[in-house]
């Protein structure tokens, strides 16, 4: 299929309602980064593969279609050359063994000296051990040490890991390449300090980390008052999904322009009943 080159065209393409059109935009090469990330949203699954399979892809495409819920659009950035690393490493501990088998047959995959096949063989047990509740303190400090990332990222958002672990584990992710997604998880963990997760909050830069951080029950309620007013829509939304989030404040995030701000007011157990039943009349009208 022949398209244009011009990056407004392409943009125009894309909201067509042609899937095989929006599927060929996902792959041109002068389609502008706005219209690829309105793409993640596609809800044919065949467009979100065909954006998988892209070329060059960038790390923050590849990180969001890592955990698209379909494992076609998971299977098709496994099997493509051009995946960033970090992504690999997650995706060769997918739950699909389609997906598991593609990313560790890749040749992008780092091999880090051990075979891939026996990787993803012995990473559900890591995985599941990451998660588990009843998880000692001697292995919350033994799984830091798994080579698995997938496993350190569940280990992340494991509520029941010791503070320590979790401190530990957030200055490790500073410097990895992919560390963004283990601090995402830290983030939105009830266990972690709660000057920690305000400081992860001042260093966020915004996205999914800040949102995950304002939405922590630890975070102080001055911060989620001073943030309900934030100019950053995912700031807002954060907030109205904090469960000690003030009735005031999820009042006033009850009229946001935002749709996912008012869902999350609507989601906030903490919401008034009177104020989700208004919320819910206004979704009906």
């Amino acid at each position: 299929m022949h398209l244009p080159d011009d990056p407004r065209e392409l943009a125009e393409l894309a909201s067509s309602g042609d899937e095989a059109v929006a599927a060929a935009v996902a792959v041109h090469p002068s389609t502008p980064r706005r219209t690829l990330l309105s793409l993640l949203r596609h809800r044919r699954v065949s467009v979100r593969a065909a954006l998988a399979s892209r070329t060059g892809i960038e790390q923050s495409l590849a990180w969001r279609l890592a955990g698209d819920k379909s494992p076609t659009v998971r299977v098709a950035l496994a099997a493509n050359a051009s995946c960033p690393p970090g992504q690999l490493r997650v995706l060769v501990s997918d739950s699909s063994s389609d997906v598991a088998e593609t990313a560790a047959d890749n040749p992008s995959t780092p091999d880090e000296g051990t075979s891939r096949t026996l990787r993803h063989q012995a990473s559900s047990p890591i995985l599941r051990l990451a998660e588990s509740a009843s998880l000692t303190g001697e292995k919350q400090w033994e799984l830091l040490e798994n080579p698995s990332f997938e496993a350190k990222v569940r280990l992340a958002a494991n509520a029941t890991v010791h503070p320590d672990v979790l401190i530990e584990l957030a200055d490790r992710a500073r410097s990895w390449d992919n560390g963004w997604e283990v601090r995402i998880a830290l983030a939105g963990n009830p266990s972690l300090p709660s000057d920690v997760a305000e400081g992860m909050l001042r260093h966020s830069r915004g996205g999914q980390l800040a949102r995950a951080a304002l939405a922590n029950p630890v975070m102080p309620v001055r911060v989620l008052e001073a943030q309900a007013g934030s100019k950053w829509p995912g700031h807002r939304a954060g907030v109205a999904a904090n469960p000690n989030c003030p009735v005031e404040q999820l009042e006033g995030l009850a009229t946001d322009d935002d749709g996912e701000v008012r869902a999350a007011v609507a989601s906030n157990p903490a919401c008034p009943v009177g104020l989700r039943q208004w919320l819910s009349g206004e979704r009906d009208s």
